[in-house]
């Protein structure tokens, strides 16, 4: 490389790399509780978690984005964070000193010096974020259990049968601190019913007896009316690459 700065972690995982206009770092701008989320920025990213209150229910990690993509609206209040890329004016002021320590390290692209590709002050905002898992489009057969129903205005049904929660199971183990991507992650109604296509949706399954433990599981189908056999639901694989990720203090 030319002069600047390369960074590799542990087993040689690309870090940085000021001499290739491919780095984008993305640090952790907002953490929030809610059912919507806004004035999203293209390159934005939003990580979505189901914790619950009482032991041994179900979350349901779905939403919807505006035309523009600017806002993200859940069907069920969930917790969130958004990621924006170190490049995003939004940043100036965190940077800059205002709620954050002012010094730090700070890599710019060397094909376009004004291009800051990494910002060590963007960590001590709220914290710092590791994705740990991808799946790539394709690999998850989705699906849901036969006439489930998937209404706007209340909670879905069961969900899949055992052995499709089984193939569609992406995490087993402490969901505190699992988070997975909404990108792409979009359900769609199809008429005033709400009978949609629902893709990318996740379901924090807790055990029974927990609020901490369980499962997550991916699901995504499309259900329609047939007038003489009333609805059918067809299964969907995942469009886009599923990515979970863990939230570092």
């Amino acid at each position: 490389m030319g002069y600047g700065m390369k960074i590799l972690g542990a087993n040689g995982i690309y870090q940085v790399d000021s001499d290739s206009t491919k780095t984008i770092h993305a640090g952790v701008y907002a953490k929030a509780t809610g059912t919507s989320v806004s004035n999203l920025a293209e390159n934005d990213l939003v990580f979505a978690n189901g914790s619950v209150t009482s032991a041994g229910t179900k979350k349901y990690v779905e939403g919807n984005f505006n035309s523009d993509y600017t806002t993200l609206t859940f069907q069920q209040s969930v917790n969130y964070i958004v990621l924006k890329v170190a490049s995003q004016s939004a940043w100036a002021s965190i940077v800059s000193g205002v709620g954050a320590d002012v010094y730090g390290v700070q890599v710019k692209n060397a094909a376009s010096p004004s291009v800051v590709i990494f910002d060590s002050r963007m960590i001590s905002h709220f914290g710092g974020f590791e994705v740990t898992k991808g799946i790539e489009a394709g690999l998850l057969p989705g699906g849901t259990a036969v006439n489930e129903y998937d209404s706007a205005n209340s909670a879905p049904e069961t969900g899949h049968t055992t052995a499709m929660r089984t193939a569609n199971t992406i995490y087993t183990g402490n969901l505190t601190n699992q988070w997975v991507c909404m990108h792409g992650a979009e359900r769609e109604a199809m008429d005033s019913d709400e009978e949609g296509e629902l893709k990318h949706g996740f379901v924090y399954e807790y055990d029974s007896g927990s609020t901490t433990t369980g499962k997550i599981y991916f699901r995504s189908y499309s259900q329609f009316s047939i007038f003489s056999d009333g609805d059918t639901t067809l299964a969907h694989s995942n469009l886009s690459d599923v990515i979970l990720g863990e939230f570092k203090s």
